[in-house]
């Protein structure tokens, strides 16, 4: 059984909050998954690309598992953000928190991080080089011996908008 987790940036970075860029996004994160062909994906729900991911597994009938950083992950996001994550989260194979509400943001973020690396056969990302959660998971994952699989040089966030 081959399983997948996901790490990439949230929409500021893969072009932005526009409907045709989240349409765009979930289109190329199905493309991606049908060339990869995993029997299982853990995404970390976060706005932009494992929200895209999440969506993609749905529509083309992969497995996912929710790994929720804390309980309330959502709350700060505008209502519509909201509603389209416990939409998908209903969609989860398995949901499951990794920290309680007690753990920092920053370090429930990493733990959840390494959650998925710890039980993935390799990371498919979504990373420009830039520094943050998404570099942190990528460097645990090199750590860890996890392959990854950056799509950040198949992305055109222009080029996908023409085409949404």
């Amino acid at each position: 059984m081959k399983t997948v987790s996901v790490t990439g940036h949230r929409p500021d970075k893969v072009g932005g909050y526009d409907i045709t860029v989240r349409r765009a996004l979930g289109a190329f994160a199905a493309e991606q998954l049908l060339q990869i062909a995993p029997d299982q994906v853990i995404t970390g729900m976060a706005l932009g690309w494992d929200q895209a991911v999440a969506g993609a597994c749905v529509l083309i009938g992969i497995p996912f598992v929710a790994a929720i950083p804390f309980s309330g992950q959502a709350r700060r996001w505008p209502q519509e953000a909201q509603d389209r994550y416990y939409r998908l989260m209903e969609c989860a194979y398995d949901r499951v928190t990794v920290c309680d509400e007690f753990v920092p943001v920053n370090r429930a973020l990493q733990k959840r991080n390494e959650w998925m690396v710890d039980r993935a056969d390799e990371v498919i990302a979504l990373w420009d080089g830039s520094f943050g959660g998404t570099h942190n998971c990528i460097t645990y994952a090199n750590k860890k011996g996890v392959p990854v699989r950056n799509l950040w040089d198949r992305w055109d966030p222009e080029m996908m908008r023409l085409l949404g």
